[in-house]
């Protein structure tokens, strides 16, 4: 199903830890493994192999020794849908656009890329629709005199990505040396989310004394922390650390926490100390009407909920089991009286 990673960080910070932690998924994730970051003169630097990262040498060696300090890292673990698994269908892939380096990485499966979609001079040298994806976008990019810095740029960009979504699923990370964009699809393919960060700085910038801060994305949390959920159909643009756009209004962990809709799903798995399958869960809700995904990802990346996720199921697969991360009572204390009876999330 493949997995991205992507970091932004103010200064350079080391990557190494949640790079790590990001390639212990490879044994879902065997087909291939790779990272991009940028060196000192924004130049990309690209490392990857068409093979499980938890058995690569070259993985090891590349954590261990190389140094990977950096303020835009791109990651992803692969399992192949498209294309044979072999170097030039790795990701991420790397491509000279405007004077820049840009990083590409995206999970997923996109329908009906032709040779009319790749009208100008970048082609893939692989055969996957990523790589495909990705020369169109820059040519379509060099013919309307694109470079994505401002924020209607950022708008134009948002639309050209729903307009890739609509052809399958997409969840994507581009990089140019100074931002980093996010988008998470529109029906919640395989999840995305995000939370802040706070590293050591490399010695030589005042070590443990001091720290760098920015954020993290991943396709689901890497560890117990909090991470806040992308919302559906999202492009997000990080610089310098902090979120600098958004397609979409971005709701505060309280906002779902207290919605009437959570209140709702709290009561129904408080019944079922043994957790419910997320297509009974749907049923039991008895509402026909969107949202709910979107509202089960949040919680599931703030960590209120729960999935046993058996084999490669996805978060939203119907036979994946949710329960309450914690006791009914104490979430319900935590977040205050008469919570499921506020106003609903949407």
């Amino acid at each position: 199903m493949c997995e991205l990673l992507g970091t932004n960080h103010a200064p350079v910070v080391a990557c190494r830890a949640v790079l790590r932690a990001f390639q212990r998924r490879s044994r879902a994730n065997p087909d291939g493994w790779g990272v991009g970051y940028y060196t000192g003169n924004r130049l990309a630097r690209v490392v990857k192999e068409p093979r499980a990262a938890l058995f690569s040498r070259l993985a090891e060696r590349f954590r261990r020794n190389e140094p990977m300090h950096s303020h835009i890292a791109v990651a992803h673990i692969r399992r192949a849908t498209r294309g044979r698994i072999d170097y030039c269908n790795t990701h991420p892939f790397v491509r000279r656009y405007a004077g820049k380096d840009w990083i590409f990485a995206h999970n997923g499966t996109i329908r009906d890329l032709g040779p009319a979609q790749l009208n100008g001079p970048r082609r893939p040298f692989g055969e996957t629709d990523s790589e495909a994806l990705f020369c169109m976008l820059l040519n379509r990019m060099e013919r309307e005199g694109r470079r994505l810095e401002t924020e209607a740029d950022f708008t134009w960009l948002a639309g050209i990505f729903a307009e890739i979504n609509e052809r399958g699923q997409f969840n994507a990370l581009l990089a140019d040396g100074d931002r980093l964009f996010a988008y998470f699809d529109a029906r919640g393919h395989n999840g995305l989310c995000w939370r802040r960060d706070e590293v050591p700085l490399p010695d030589a910038m005042g070590g443990d004394r001091s720290r760098g801060s920015g954020v993290i994305i991943a396709s689901l949390p890497l560890d117990d922390t909090r991470w806040n959920p992308f919302p559906f159909g999202t492009l997000m643009v990080f610089r310098g650390g902090r979120l600098e756009y958004s397609s979409r209004p971005v709701p505060p962990p309280e906002a779902y926490e207290t919605s009437a809709e959570t209140g709702r799903i709290v009561s129904l798995l408080a019944e079922a100390p043994e957790g419910l399958k997320f297509g009974r869960l749907l049923e039991a809700l008895h509402d026909r009407r969107d949202g709910w995904e979107e509202i089960v990802h949040g919680l599931l990346c703030l960590g209120i909920l729960e999935c046993d996720r058996t084999g490669d199921r996805k978060w939203n697969d119907t036979r994946t089991v949710y329960r309450l991360k914690e006791p009914a009572a104490g979430f319900r204390r935590r977040i205050g009286p008469g919570a499921a009876n506020r106003q609903e999330f949407r």
